[in-house]
């Protein structure tokens, strides 16, 4: 299991544990006054919204993955603890091969080298970075789309595990899109910031305090499910300094 590096929260094992489906979006937040004399309803946005995701059917199948479980579920200690999911993007994000469940780019460093014993190294698939600063709040982004397929509409990333979905394509100029983010940026990200398409995150805590229960059957099977919702009460002390 890995740490997030500025939360020190885990990092869910996806190759691990991994679900037979993953269901994750932005709820959104509207308040109503309620229907009117003539039956109107309108819905007013109060805010953006915040991820909801689920984790369904995780086959817990070796004794290496059951305790891999309950060291997770020890560490987060109900809703108390921060936990990055993957976001999964596979059918809509930008590739420019395949679907980004195999492995990433081979290739060497800038110079043409390579390791000490001949091997590349392994870089995202999809290769983009914010092209000019995003400021906290932001719901307007410029991303620099440097591989990646021709178009940056209803996709998936993620910068230092704070997730993001694009809305319909603003402007374009080359590699240069102009789009549309929600939940709006959650911290700041300077521009030339590489930004993760291939495999996004959304820092987390459970739903519910007894979220990871799980059973064990007579044959020795279980595949429970989990639910998370996006930790904005820490990107607000974020960026209220409290943390």
């Amino acid at each position: 299991m890995a740490f997030a590096p500025h939360t020190m929260a885990l990092v869910w094992p996806q190759r691990q544990l991994s679900p037979a489906k993953g269901v994750a979006d932005v709820m959104p937040f509207s308040r109503s006054g309620g229907p009117s004399l003539n039956n109107l309803n309108p819905a007013v946005r109060t805010d953006r919204g915040k991820w909801s995701i689920e984790l369904m059917g995780v086959y817990l199948e070796t004794t290496a993955q059951r305790r891999v479980w309950e060291a997770i579920a020890a560490y987060l200690a109900g809703r108390a603890g921060l936990i990055a999911v993957p976001v999964w993007s596979f059918d809509t994000n930008p590739f420019v091969t395949g679907d980004g469940r195999g492995a990433g780019i081979e290739t060497t460093f800038s110079d043409g080298s390579t390791f000490s014993d001949g091997s590349t190294f392994a870089q995202r698939q999809i290769i983009a970075k914010m092209n000019t600063a995003a400021a906290l709040s932001a719901t307007t982004v410029q991303i620099n789309a440097i591989y990646a397929a021709e178009d940056m509409t209803g996709v998936r990333f993620s910068y230092q595990h704070a997730a993001y979905k694009t809305g319909p394509v603003i402007a374009k100029s080359g590699n240069l899109w102009t789009v549309p983010v929600t939940p709006a940026i959650r911290m700041p990200i300077p521009a030339g910031a590489e930004l993760n398409f291939d495999t996004p995150t959304c820092l987390c805590r459970l739903k519910d305090d007894a979220g990871m229960r799980r059973g064990f059957d007579s044959v020795g099977h279980d595949a429970p499910s989990v639910a998370f919702e996006e930790a904005t009460d820490y990107w607000s002390n974020l960026a209220a300094g409290l943390v």
